[in-house]
């Protein structure tokens, strides 16, 4: 059977009876007996597409297939140069309606909806419009859809899935959208009937190919909260590097903000989604990720004006067996490394204490003592120096333990620390030069030369512990 198609634009070639088991492109085949891919009587194969329509006439069904194909590759076409419009998204989820009538939309993984698209679902229209006239396509505002979608059913690297909607007036289906290992997103489409039309695996997979690209062409501008998994836990590591500092810039949140840090256990699979969604909505862009087990969230307290209302409700989340540590308050940015630290610290002693919830600005001096000094190991990070010094005091009835000190708990300003010590700054640097003779101080000069307040961190945590091992100095020696 030859194709006749007047405009000679056709893109079927060839329409075959039966199956010859290899399968060309740009063909239709049809077969009564079913003996076709999946079963089907017929079924077109585009490319490496294929597209299946059953239960209708052999001979009337070339001329509508024919033109489905034909609006199809076009189609493509326009999906290819969509890409790189602005609205891009917008562009392919309503020409993806003249293939698929129902509602259509692009949900990205950290929380941006993209693109809108509704004709026929009745149950969604007035969503969809006040969505449109308000020009928000927001996350919170999409999470009115949660009465009829079950957000937590999105994971990754997912094919084609269909599920019932809550209220059971439509069906839909969602498609994992990937980029460079990393899950950018979810397409979504809301159809009337029990199972997807024909070809929506076809169309859905294209659509997800090419929403995916123009996340890689537009992604710093449009889809930035999609990056903050990433972005978070590079921070958490101590990893402020340029493309982290970018980020927190896109976001507006300054250096100097009030932050603060969760780290949350969930109880069951599942929890944490919904811990995320009740999260976003009660504050207004808080960040996550997972570091082992735990799953952390920071907030901008400077960017939150409810914050104080939001925070009791955030601790009425922590149910049925979830548990919570919470930071101190902190106003730099880049050293939220150590307030997660803190947060990990306060999330175990939540779970020692069994309590739903530990803060750290609940504990007092004697509790951050106690668990410094009961790891053993807290001695081993003790600057061998600085131990010298204070031995060599015992030893030889000297002060240069004292001296030292004074001389690091001032950031190294010698007139400021002879005054802590009550002597006179001749003194002092008398006593420097003396220490100079019975260490090598070269460390200690190249501190301050560079300003390194990692060691100064370092010198400040061996003094805390030696100042409260003197008392049995033997166990250190």
């Amino acid at each position: 059977m030859e194709p006749k198609i007047e405009n000679g634009g056709a893109t079927i070639q060839y329409v075959r009876f039966g199956t010859d088991k290899n399968y060309r492109s740009n063909t239709v085949y049809v077969s009564p007996g079913k003996d076709l891919p999946g079963g089907h009587d017929v079924v077109i194969i585009h490319r490496k597409d294929s597209i299946c329509v059953d239960g209708e006439e052999i001979f009337e069904v070339f001329n509508r297939v024919a033109s489905v194909v034909d609006r199809f590759a076009f189609w493509e076409k326009r999906l290819l140069d969509a890409e790189h419009e602005e609205d891009g998204v917008q562009i392919m989820l309503d020409g993806a309606q003249s293939f698929l009538s129902g509602a259509f939309y692009a949900l990205t993984f950290g929380g941006k909806t993209l693109g809108l698209s509704c004709s026929n679902i009745s149950s969604l229209r007035p969503i969809w419009d006040e969505i449109a006239a308000t020009q928000d396509l927001s996350y919170e505002r999409l999470y009115a859809l949660d009465k009829y979608i079950d957000f937590t059913g999105f994971v990754p690297h997912a094919g084609l899935t269909t599920e019932r909607s809550k209220d059971g007036s439509f069906y839909y289906s969602y498609q994992s959208m990937d980029l460079e290992g990393q899950n950018i997103g979810f397409l979504a489409y809301c159809g009337v009937d029990p199972a997807p039309p024909k070809g929506t695996e076809v169309i859905m997979n294209a659509l997800s190919r090419h929403v995916t690209q123009y996340f890689l062409y537009h992604l710093g501008k449009i889809n930035l909260v999609s990056r903050a998994s990433d972005m978070l836990q590079k921070l958490l590591k101590g990893d402020p590097a340029e493309e982290v500092r970018s980020f927190f810039r896109e976001l507006h949140w300054e250096r100097s903000d009030e932050y603060q840090l969760m780290a949350i256990d969930c109880a069951h699979q599942g929890q944490s989604s919904e811990i995320i969604r009740a999260c976003r909505g009660l504050f207004r862009l808080p960040l996550f990720c997972g570091i082992g087990k735990a799953l952390i969230m920071l907030v901008d307290l400077s960017r939150e004006p409810e914050y104080e209302t939001a925070f009791p409700s955030f601790r009425q989340l922590l149910t049925e067996g979830c548990v919570c540590g919470i930071s101190n308050l902190f106003h730099n940015l880049y050293g939220a490394s150590l307030y997660c630290e803190q947060a990990l610290e306060e999330l175990k002693r939540a779970k020692t204490l069994s309590v739903s919830w530990s803060m750290a600005e609940q504990n007092d001096g004697e509790y951050f003592r106690d668990v410094l000094l009961s790891r053993t190991m807290s001695r081993a990070y003790i600057n061998r120096k600085i131990l010298k010094l204070l031995v060599y005091d015992f030893q030889n009835g000297t002060e240069y333990y004292p001296t030292i000190r004074a001389y690091i708990l001032t950031n190294f300003h010698v007139t400021d620390a002879a005054r802590i010590i009550n002597i006179h700054r001749n003194t002092f640097l008398y006593r420097l030069e003396r220490i100079r003779g019975i260490i090598d101080f070269t460390e200690f000069d190249e501190t301050v030369r560079t300003d390194n307040t990692e060691n100064v961190y370092r010198y400040v945590f061996s003094l805390f512990v030696l100042d409260e091992l003197i008392p049995t100095l033997k166990i250190v020696e």
